[in-house]
């Protein structure tokens, strides 16, 4: 799992996939926490939602997962 900052641009270009280097054999899912936006404001991830994200990535064919949102970047909590 990665923090938002993981899918900044800036930070990793345009491109969120990993450059990590994974065997073959390996299945590897990277997922990104974000955030949610409620009322007006910003909240960080709850456990569950934590959780069902990490679930639903393992089950998901897509490389990258992101749970929750990771923009706008300023409205982060």
């Amino acid at each position: 799992m990665r923090g938002s900052a993981a899918a900044r641009p800036a930070a990793h270009g345009d491109d969120l996939a990993t450059d990590e280097r994974i065997p073959e054999n390996v299945t590897y899912r990277q997922v990104i926490l974000g955030f949610r936006l409620v009322d007006g404001g910003s909240r960080w991830l709850t456990h569950d939602e934590i959780s069902d994200g990490v679930l639903a990535a393992i089950a998901d064919p897509q490389p990258v997962q992101v749970i929750g949102t990771v923009t706008p970047w300023e409205r982060r909590p």
